[in-house]
Parts: structure tokens; C-alpha cells; sequence
């Protein structure tokens, strides 16, 4: 259980945005506690063209989350931090960049 007197912050690395249902769900407990922050970091957006979906982010963003796209230097803290790597380093793919810029320019048009 967390304390509500203490302030907590969350990031969350994830592969996909949140759907709308599981935006909403976010965006509930987030109400309900209030002493928390969270930031989300999603390598792509998901169903970003649907309606609900987008109504979804934005409630997360009213809400006080973060929501933005990994960027190169996301994707090499999770490789360091969260992937079992046997010597190997992280390789970006060829587009990560342009990936990246279009995600956030299509996550702005959402907030």
C-alpha cells in the first residue's frame, strides 16, 4: 500500500501507449492518489488515430502523467538497466530518429 503522505513518482517504460481503457484505469488511480507522478515513456503510440484512445492520453495528461515517446537515450537506459545483454551493446535501428520525430509530432496533435 502506498503511503499518501509521502509524494511517489513512477516512470514506466512501455512498448505501446496505453489503450483508452487502460488510460482510464491509469488516470483513476491517479485521482486517487494524489501524492503520485508518473511518467510514461512508450517506444510507439498506440491506436493514436482513434478517438478514444486519444481522449485517453489527454485524461492521463489532465491527470498530472507524462506521456511522451522513448527517445535513443530511453532505449539505451532500459538496455543497460533492464535487458539481460551478455556483453552486447544496444543497436539503434536505422530509423529510430525519424520514428521518434513523427511519434512526438503525432503525440502533440493528441495533448
Amino acid at each position: 500500500m502506498l503511503s499518501r503522505d509521502e509524494r511517489q513518482h513512477v516512470t514506466w517504460f512501455v512498448s505501446w501507449s496505453p489503450c483508452s481503457t487502460c488510460a482510464e484505469l491509469v488516470a483513476q488511480f491517479l485521482e486517487q492518489h494524489r501524492n503520485m507522478t508518473l511518467s510514461i515513456f512508450a517506444a510507439r503510440l498506440s491506436y493514436f488515430w482513434d478517438p478514444a484512445t486519444r481522449q485517453g492520453l489527454r485524461r492521463l495528461c489532465c491527470k498530472g502523467a507524462l506521456v511522451d515517446i522513448m527517445s535513443l537515450q530511453h532505449f539505451e537506459y532500459c538496455w543497460d538497466r533492464f535487458v539481460n545483454k551478455k556483453n552486447k551493446s544496444f543497436k539503434p535501428w536505422w530509423n529510430l530518429d525519424q520514428n521518434y520525430n513523427y511519434l512526438v509530432s503525432e503525440l502533440e496533435e493528441v495533448r
